[in-house]
């Protein structure tokens, strides 16, 4: 079939198709470009199956032998079958505001039914029942076109796809009775459109009418996708930025945002352009990422949690909300389309009360934000995230207030390094959020049975620190064995098997080992390596020697 694609002279209809057909690609690159409107991707295929039937005309135009016609009629059928299909799928859409999510029954429809339909084109050779062997050629005004002899198959085929036709003006017919005044027009408009493929094609195949020659259906199509991406262009069908221009755009000089159900800003006139100047005010993004419009977050899409303020200040300027739904034309919820926010600017009624009280709020605020880091700066100075207990940034403070409130007579001061035994080996087992639930619980048991008046400090992965500020080093080691008893019946020790805790502690006085901090660290730390060097579980202090715990072998 190489030579049907060779090109001869243009005849009208030929040079006609041609025209259609530049101007379906334009309209095609065009839409693809185009912002979201519901149905677009039905629309686009639409227009591509259209762009390669005309393709295929065009070249059954060109051919003058009785093959190269059936040839490129055979090609035809694939974008025949989606044409029809996808149009009623984008007025399905289109007029319910329905987002092509939903659509998966409709997309396996659009993929299956021409699918067949090519397969029964293709096959036509071998059993004839779509093109019968009658089909000749003839000369039509003045032009060689094939009559075609049109089997059982043929009526079968354009049976379904006039289902889809018809679908298509009952979808639209039924908008025009059901649809607000203010939409009616609009859907009286797609009746009309709709209908235009449908009686080109009666005419053609009951009273044999044809465009120079040939079939005029794929021409009463183009047109009619001409005709849509004009109104979507023009923007007078269901685009909810129109209706809202309608109501207030040309009406108001206050600022006017109209929202989307996906809370994105689709319109807003010059005054809302202008008040909201800067970064990430554009169409398209989302409200709450506008400047001064954070507390948007849910407008237009009927969150029942979404919250708006009843009032704004934008340089310097006082302005009342007032939110007004735009609801769809059709579809049995009635729901959403979006919103209108319009922004009445109450400046002057608001100025002399308000002079004093602007300037009590922002010092207020300046004093909430000033208390407020205060409060995150000391929290994240003391406080360990994850356990709840004090982190080592505090312990030098905490050490230093404990040895100067200490009194000789008393008894030392006490430093408790406690090592968590076998750590890592939860963590591997378990995973780590099973071992950051040990070392909260092994925390919190630790203030609760050892002494929650006690400062105790997360100075490590596994490792605490605990102050005694007077206490003797036999009673912290039985402190500390009875809380190393305790762990062992402890709920949080059973995590999917039996696991036990215990650990390793090592401790040191001051000033007997050491006058700072880091002197008695080190040496709780030396005693705390002693500890795991006699085989952990254990407490190994200043004056005694290692000694295994009941624990033993944990």
């Amino acid at each position: 079939m190489i030579g049907c694609m060779a090109v001869t002279s243009f005849g009208p209809g030929a040079f006609l198709t041609v025209i259609v057909l530049i101007g379906m690609g334009m309209i095609t690159a065009w839409v693809r470009w185009q912002g979201y409107f519901f149905g677009k991707a039905f629309f686009l295929t639409a227009s591509v199956a259209m762009f390669l039937w005309l393709l295929a005309t065009l070249g059954e135009l060109q051919s003058s032998t009785l093959a190269c016609k059936m040839f490129w009629s055979m090609a035809a059928w694939p974008a025949i079958a989606t044409v029809p299909t996808a149009w009623a799928l984008f007025l399905h859409h289109y007029a319910f505001s329905r987002r092509e999510g939903q659509a998966r029954l409709e997309r396996a429809a659009l993929i299956a039914g021409p699918a067949v339909i090519t397969l029964i084109a293709w096959t036509n050779p071998w059993h004839g029942l779509l093109y019968g062997p009658m089909t000749r050629l003839v000369e039509t005004e003045g032009a060689v076109s094939a009559t075609y002899d049109h089997g059982p198959l043929f009526y079968a085929v354009a049976v379904y796809l006039y289902i889809f036709l018809a679908a298509a003006i009952g979808i639209v017919s039924v908008g025009a009775f059901q649809a607000r005044r203010a939409h009616r027009a609009y859907f009286m408009v797609l009746v009309f459109i709709t209908s235009v493929p449908m009686a080109a094609n009666l005419t053609y195949v009951v009273f044999k009418a044809t465009v120079f020659g040939f079939d005029p259906t794929p021409f009463a199509f183009s047109v009619v996708l001409f005709l849509i991406t004009w109104l979507i262009y023009t923007n007078r069908l269901f685009d909810i930025t129109t209706v809202a221009r309608d109501l207030l755009f040309f009406n108001v000089r206050n600022p006017v945002l109209v929202v989307d159900d996906a809370a994105h800003v689709v319109g807003a006139n010059p005054e809302a352009m202008w008040l909201f100047r800067g970064p990430g005010a554009r169409l398209g993004a989302r409200i709450a990422d506008w400047p001064h419009l954070s507390a948007f977050e849910g407008v237009g899409t009927q969150s029942p949690s979404a919250r708006v303020p009843l009032a704004l200040t934008v340089d310097g300027r006082d302005l009342q909300v007032q939110i007004t739904p735009i609801n769809k034309p059709m579809g049995r919820d009635n729901g959403s389309m979006g919103a209108v926010v319009l922004l009445n600017d109450t400046t002057e009624i608001q100025r002399k009360n308000r002079q004093l009280e602007d300037a009590l709020a922002v010092n207020l605020e300046r004093l909430r934000e000033i208390m407020a880091l205060r409060d995150d700066l000391e929290r994240q100075l003391l406080l360990d995230p994850l356990t709840g207990v004090n982190n080592r940034r505090g312990l030098e403070a905490t050490f230093l207030a404990a040895c100067t409130a200490s009194q000789p007579d008393e008894g030392p001061l006490v430093l408790a390094l406690l090592d968590i035994d076998h750590f890592k080996a939860i963590n591997d087992r378990f995973g780590h959020s099973a071992g950051d639930r040990v070392l909260r619980d092994f925390a919190r048991l630790m203030r609760a049975r050892i002494d929650p008046h006690l400062s105790v400090f997360r100075v490590g992965g596994e490792e605490f620190v605990v102050i005694f500020p007077t206490a003797s080093l036999a009673d912290i080691t039985d402190l500390l064995e009875r809380f190393r008893l305790d762990l062992t019946t402890s709920k949080f020790t059973r995590i999917s098997d039996p696991v036990r805790v215990s650990f390793s502690a090592g401790l040191a006085t001051w000033p007997a080992d050491g006058l700072t901090l880091d002197a008695v660290f080190k040496q709780a730390d030396d005693r705390l390596y002693a500890a795991k060097v006699a085989g952990r579980g254990c407490t190994v202090s200043m004056d005694d020697p290692p000694k295994r715990s009941v624990n033993e072998g944990l």
